[in-house]
């Protein structure tokens, strides 16, 4: 019977926790899951070439629309794509109900996080106003490891750093450097007014962590054509309420290239928010709005080749660093 039982335990000892089929499919889930990922961080590369397309039509359009038209126009084309997109692949554009309301919670989060970044770039300066917003990344980083259990390691940490760093050389704030990259400063300068813009800074930096943990969180649990939808309902209605309430005066487009201003806003930036979504929804939440630092480099790019911009030795240096930092992140990825 000793007998007996020995061989009965060795032959478990000896046999495999699960059996070949398994160990198959468990290594195919895995590799099919980092697929996903590195996917969503080149999905990611192109919403930051999208959102440099946005910013140069922002730029182009400025001088004949006022802030808060240029965000009707992105909310209307975002809304209609949306609403045809769900169409299109008979998705509900407000989703499945099991996770509607995380979708209308990222939606009404990024609306909130848009207001403050335009309400901090008009009161503060530009450099700095752009090193705080680029926390996001690492904020979304770490939200997304409390909240959802995703990895945030050592080597995510020193790539959000090192990005950073970069950023900082790239914008080179006057608090560091000595001189604002932008020469223009805002046209409020009184204490109180300085003080609630980089309070709302911060909060953009706040919302637009929480929105994209939000998106991360519903997955891929419903189309990204849904949240894009519902995040441009949302940014119509604020735009259309500062319009009513007399904020801004609306200009109507009234020939063919105040219409084709208005039109390349509204396709850029619609782009990039299923980009957005889309990146978010496949990658870790902290690796995936990390790409977005590749901003710079496309705007380095476009200024040169449109604006004759050119940057100086240390600003190169400073997106180096971001190339090397943001690739190395989708090389960990493959």
């Amino acid at each position: 019977m000793a007998t007996t039982a020995a061989g009965i335990q060795q032959i478990e000892e000896t046999r495999p926790l699960l059996s070949r089929e398994q160990q198959e499919d468990s290594t195919a889930t895995a590799r099919h899951l980092r697929s996903l990922g590195t996917t969503g961080l080149f999905v990611m590369l192109l919403s930051s070439f999208a959102h440099s397309c946005a910013s140069v039509a922002v730029k182009w359009s400025s001088s004949t629309f006022p802030s808060f038209e240029i965000v009707f126009a992105r909310s209307l084309f975002q809304t209609l794509l949306g609403l045809v997109g769900c169409l299109w692949v008979r998705a509900n554009p407000l989703g499945p109900p099991g996770v509607r309301r995380w979708i209308v919670f990222s939606g009404l989060l990024g609306t909130l996080g848009a207001a403050c970044l335009y309400y901090s770039l008009s009161n503060l300066p530009l450099a700095e106003t752009t090193i705080v917003i680029y926390l996001y990344p690492t904020l979304t980083a770490i939200m997304a490891a409390l909240f959802l259990g995703e990895p945030f390691g050592w080597w995510d940490t020193l790539s959000a750093t090192l990005c950073m760093v970069g950023a900082v050389l790239v914008f080179k704030p006057y608090i560091l450097f000595g001189s604002s990259s932008s020469k223009k400063q805002p046209s409020n300068d009184g204490s109180n007014n300085t003080a609630i813009a980089a309070l709302t800074a911060i909060l953009c930096v706040f919302f637009a962590s929480s929105a994209y943990t939000a998106v991360r969180k519903v997955g891929t649990r419903t189309h990204f054509f849904s949240l894009t939808f519902v995040t441009g309902c949302f940014l119509c209605l604020v735009s259309l309420l500062v319009a009513l309430f007399g904020f801004q005066a609306f200009v109507f487009p009234h020939d063919l290239k105040s219409w084709m201003k208005f039109i390349s806003i509204g396709i850029a930036s619609s782009a990039q928010q299923c980009l957005a979504n889309l990146g978010v929804q496949l990658a870790p939440a902290g690796s995936a709005t990390l790409m977005c630092m590749n901003d710079i480099i496309f705007a380095f790019i476009f200024g040169i080749l449109l604006f004759d911009e050119y940057p100086d030795a240390i600003s190169i240096i400073g997106a180096i660093l971001i190339i090397v930092m943001t690739s190395s992140v989708v090389a960990i990825n493959k």
